[in-house]
This record gives structure tokens, sequence and C-alpha cells, in this order.
């Protein structure tokens, strides 16, 4: 009769090697999380951000740029324009540093002098509104808003005035 000892030939899995594993396990779930929980809505309502100036000394200026919001709302009209009559449109929140432009619509570009424009439409009809805003370098679309311009008002006589004594 022999005597043999039956030894286990499977491989020790060390410590080191276990804690490495669920480490890795947990990092990959932790990404996972982060992933499906991303929130990003978009819409006009989240401002495009930019890049701002590098703060001075930094060793990598990609790490040390700032990012801010560029801000500007354009108010929206209480009234419609009318056709061939001066209008105006205001914005406000408007950013030091920026300038800021509106496409009206009907192939003009006008820029923001103290948050104010002055428009004359010479057709009727709707009209969709780009507000831009241009900050150090990069140009934004900040807003769309379509207005509707009304027919100029004509005075007809319906009949001539007539004065009795």
């Amino acid at each position: 009769m022999s005597n043999f000892t039956r030894t286990n030939t499977r491989p020790k899995i060390s410590r080191e090697t276990l804690l490495l594993i669920i480490v890795a396990a947990v990092g990959l779930g932790g990404l996972a999380v982060l992933q499906f929980m991303k929130n990003d809505k978009g819409g006009s309502s989240n401002r495009t951000l930019v890049q701002s100036q590098s703060r001075e000394g930094a060793v990598d200026p990609q790490a040390a740029n700032q990012y801010q919001r560029v801000q500007g709302n354009l108010i929206k009209p209480s009234e419609n324009p009318e056709q061939n009559k001066p209008f105006f449109f205001r914005m406000e929140n408007f950013m030091k540093g920026a300038t800021y432009e509106l496409d009206l619509g009907d192939g003009q570009r006008k820029a923001f002098a103290e948050g104010i424009i002055k428009h004359v439409y010479r057709r009727s009809g709707p009209h969709t509104l780009t507000l831009y805003a241009t900050y150090e370098g990069q140009v934004i679309a900040l807003q769309n808003l379509t207005v509707v311009v009304a027919p100029q008002k004509e005075d007809i006589e319906i009949a001539p005035i007539i004065e009795s004594d």
C-alpha cells in the first residue's frame, strides 16, 4: 500500500491581488454610476462655457484655464414691432468684456449699444432673432426668439367729414 498524500494544486491568490481586484471593481462601478447620473439637459438656458484668460504664473496653461458663463438675455418685447416703424430691442445681464450682436431675422445683424438696438423692419411676418456674444475671440449664440412684425397700419378715410351748421 502506498502512501500518497494529496496536495492542493490550485494556485493561491495573494492578498494584494485580491485587494487590487476589489479596488478595480469598485472603481468601474463608480464610473458606471457617474456615467448614468449625468444630467445634460441642453437648451438655451444652459449657456455655452468659454475659456477665460489663464492665470499668471501657472505651470500648465490647460489646467489653469478658468471657465465662466457668458451672460446676456434678450428681453422679450411686450408688444410686436410694426412694419416701417422704429422698434427698440433691449437686453439685460450683459457681461463686461463681451460684445453682443442681434441677428434681426431680416438679413441684418446689429451690435448693442448700452443694451439697446433700434431697428426698422421693412416687411411684416415672423422673424427669428438670435442673440450672439463675442468673448475672447469666440462667437457664441446665446438665445433665439421669434417676433411677429405687424403690417403697417393704414388710415383709410371711409367717408368725408360733413360739418353741419
